[in-house]
């Protein structure tokens, strides 16, 4: 199913599953984006070669109709199994790649919950588009 289209710089609320070549498609228009989309690209490498993670959430700036997006937000769920690298907890993702990296552990349920803060507009995004206090937004879930 296609990604849907933005409705006053916003995808629809809710969670929408894609592949990263249609988040390519709809988001990459312009210099700027090229580049924060290709430190995501090497990113979503790193995940593939060194995780066992299948998809990866996407939010921010960069999935809404911003001009000038200046990174990519990105949420991971941990398994309870605890296979993945201990580096996934403590290499600098935003220098490297560009992406502020959330992750959450839905075994381990006090933990912030990125699922619930993706879809709240960013306070200024939203006073830019004179959105309501309760709007909702939706994100994207990118199958690796």
């Amino acid at each position: 199913m296609p990604l849907p289209t933005l409705t006053r710089g916003l995808l629809p609320e809710g969670c929408h599953e894609c592949r990263i070549e249609e988040v390519e498609a709809l988001f990459c228009e312009g210099a700027l984006r090229q580049e924060l989309w290709s430190g995501f690209v090497r990113f979503a490498e790193y995940l593939r070669v060194a995780t066992p993670f299948q998809s990866i959430y996407l939010d921010g700036r960069f999935v809404s109709g911003e001009s000038w997006p200046d990174t990519i937000d990105v949420g991971i769920e941990l398994p309870a199994s605890r296979r993945y690298p201990a580096d996934l907890l403590m290499i600098d993702f935003k220098s490297r790649y560009g992406v502020n990296l959330l992750l959450f552990a839905p075994h381990r349920p006090l933990g912030a919950n990125f699922h619930e803060v993706f879809q709240i507009p960013d306070y200024g995004f939203a006073e830019e588009r004179d959105l309501a206090p309760d709007s909702r937004k939706g994100y994207l879930k990118v199958l690796l």
